[in-house]
């Protein structure tokens, strides 16, 4: 048993001996050159001039191209008169886009109104004297409420189908809308 533990002894002497610390095996590291793909760039591998870049030409300040200084300006391409206008300026492109503007404002509107249904319910339910106090016009508010989001809900549906109709009309017409 002691001759096994002596053997033990001696081999841990000997592998401690010929072992490095993890500071000389990071120095050694650290030598080492590597092999890397990848190159992570840093602000150090960019120039760090401060000029801004310098502005493309304009055609206009080489009198050599069309449309330079003197010359008439040349008509936009696609300006030819069986050609559509372009959606910002076409009055079904305006109309779809107030649609969907009101559309938004619509919806909005009715979640506004919904969460105001909720709260005034959960208050109404949380505070037991309210019922016993005024319950008329607790009653009559939350119904105002409710007319208020089913016209509303109306309104909107009315919008969608209108929408609708006028995004198939500019489908048919060729007019792109955004």
């Amino acid at each position: 048993m002691t001759r096994a533990f002596l053997t033990i002894a001696l081999l841990g002497c000997a592998l401690s001996a010929a072992a490095q610390s993890l500071g000389d095996v990071a120095r050694q590291e650290r030598n080492t050159p590597k092999q890397h793909a990848n190159h992570v760039y840093t602000n150090d591998d960019f120039p760090s001039g401060s000029e801004p870049a310098p502005a493309p030409a304009s055609p206009t300040d080489n009198p050599t191209t069309p449309g330079a200084k003197g010359d008439k300006p040349a008509a936009p391409e696609g300006s030819g008169k069986g050609e559509e206008k372009p959606s910002d300026e076409n009055p079904l492109a305006k109309k779809i886009k107030d649609l969907r503007k009101s559309i938004a404002e619509l919806e909005k509107k009715i979640a506004d109104l919904q969460t105001e249904e909720r709260e005034r319910a959960s208050a109404y339910y949380g505070d037991a004297g309210v019922q016993l106090r005024q319950p008329e016009k607790w009653n009559s508010d939350m119904q105002k409420i409710r007319d208020d989001t089913a016209a509303a809900q109306k309104e909107l549906s009315d919008k969608r189908a209108e929408l609708s109709d006028a995004e198939e009309q500019a489908r048919k017409s060729g007019v792109t809308v955004q």
